[in-house]
């Protein structure tokens, strides 16, 4: 209440953080009568790693966090901290939440989440007194008998990995001197083999690498990547390299005099690219709702700001078998609920966006060359515009859902502006 305690009592109750951090460890859970209260918050460890290692591991983590938050240059550098731990816990959590999380919950499809890298992901970890490394924050607000507690458990576990360094000591002793063996000792064994081993392994591989080389890679099963997708002015996209094959499976030639041979090798190199093509390849199609479809069978349309929409639009995401959005067609999102309305609705916002990127020089035709760094650059460009024009009179504007940014430009009459335009241009 800001009352004024005076002398000791202020300076005790004010300055002890120890006392909060205890209250904030049992507001978490925590049996404050086990070991396990001392477990310190999710952090990423970088004690197995040498200096310019963990400086470039910490400059991977401060990357990623960069093209998933807005004007990260405006965080104060005392806040830093805090948005790493939080990212720490999302890492650390990651299994469970992918597992326990609606299938349309507006966090699953945020870029914090969607594709984090797994060399990231495998450094976040808790810790405990006994097992705590040089990267381990300095744990508090931990009462006296959870300490004493602690270092009883580390005391156990020295105790438990002393007999194990002795009984290995004492197999390696035995293993030196030849005891129980006729002939051979084990390593003798296996340096033996070893070559053998070598050997084999290396004509399986030779194998296997003729066998698929002379295999055409079957198709059925994959989806095409967005590596030659491009924009068109209607908000969809198009092949750029697509060839037209006749009914003979060979690409059409004007002459029609090709000899016998150069027709094999065309087929070999085109056989080839085909395979080449394939492993270029990230999603994979099922079948469900009678068709064949891209999407996983219990995807829905998730709430989302006009960013996410943005970078899910661009991006998609690969982990969950989620293409770029702006690669789907009608068919593709007709077994969805209001699938086509929302997608339409989706098309229109993008095409102000796109519109507003190209006027600011920072928007790609290609959809393949789209990374989280150039969207975050494009939104920083066009989020002013946007907020400009149609979402002045919302409280928050970075936190509107995507639906709302569409009312605001329906009712701006920002298609029917574009519409206009495009008559114009026809008459």
């Amino acid at each position: 209440a800001g009352w004024k305690l005076g002398g000791v009592k202020e300076k005790y109750i004010f300055r002890a953080d120890a006392g909060d951090m205890a209250v904030g460890r049992r507001a978490a859970g925590h049996n404050i009568d086990t070991k396990e209260f001392a477990i310190s918050c999710a952090y990423f460890d970088y004690s197995d790693l040498d200096d310019d290692a963990r400086i470039k591991a910490q400059e991977n983590v401060t990357k990623f966090l960069a093209t998933c938050l807005t004007n990260r240059d405006n965080i104060p550098s005392n806040s830093w901290n805090l948005v790493v731990r939080c990212f720490a816990s999302i890492c650390y959590k990651y299994d469970y939440l992918n597992e326990n999380l609606a299938a349309d919950s507006p966090f699953r499809f945020t870029a914090a989440f969607r594709d984090i890298p797994e060399d990231i992901r495998k450094r976040a970890t808790v810790r405990f007194p006994w097992n705590s490394t040089s990267s381990t924050p300095k744990l508090n607000g931990i009462p006296p008998h959870t300490v004493q507690l602690a270092k009883l458990e580390s005391i156990e576990r020295k105790v438990e990995e002393l007999e194990d360094k002795l009984i290995g000591r004492l197999d390696n002793l035995m293993t030196d001197r030849g005891f129980s063996s006729t002939q051979f000792k084990t390593q003798d064994i296996v340096d033996a083999l070893m070559p053998a081993f070598t050997m084999i392994n290396a004509e399986v591989a030779q194998l296997k690498e003729s066998f698929n080389s002379s295999c055409p890679t079957a198709d059925s099963g994959v989806i095409v990547d967005s590596a030659d997708l491009y924009f068109d002015e209607d908000g969809g996209v198009f092949d750029e390299d697509v060839e037209c094959v006749g009914d003979d499976g060979l690409v059409d030639d004007e002459s029609g005099d090709i000899s016998a041979a150069r027709r094999e090798l065309r087929k070999r190199k085109r056989n080839m690219k085909s395979a080449e093509c394939v492993k270029k390849r990230k999603y994979l199609v099922g079948m469900h709702h009678s068709r064949m479809n891209v999407l996983p069978p219990n995807y829905v349309f998730p709430k989302m700001t006009p960013l996410t929409l943005t970078q899910n639009w661009l991006l998609g995401c690969v982990k969950r078998n989620i293409p770029p959005l702006a690669t789907l067609c009608s068919k593709d999102v007709l077994h969805l609920k209001s699938g086509n309305q929302q997608r339409n609705k989706m098309v229109c916002v993008m095409r102000v966006i796109k519109k507003e990127a190209r006027d600011k020089n920072v928007w790609i035709e290609k959809l393949a060359d789209w990374t989280p760094e150039k969207v975050m650059e494009m939104w920083d460009a066009v989020s002013p515009v946007l907020e400009a024009k149609y979402l002045r009179n919302v409280k928050r504007p970075k936190e509107a859902a995507w639906s709302n940014l569409f009312k605001k430009m329906s009712d701006a009459k920002a298609f029917r502006k574009e519409g206009r335009r495009r008559e114009g241009r026809t008459v």
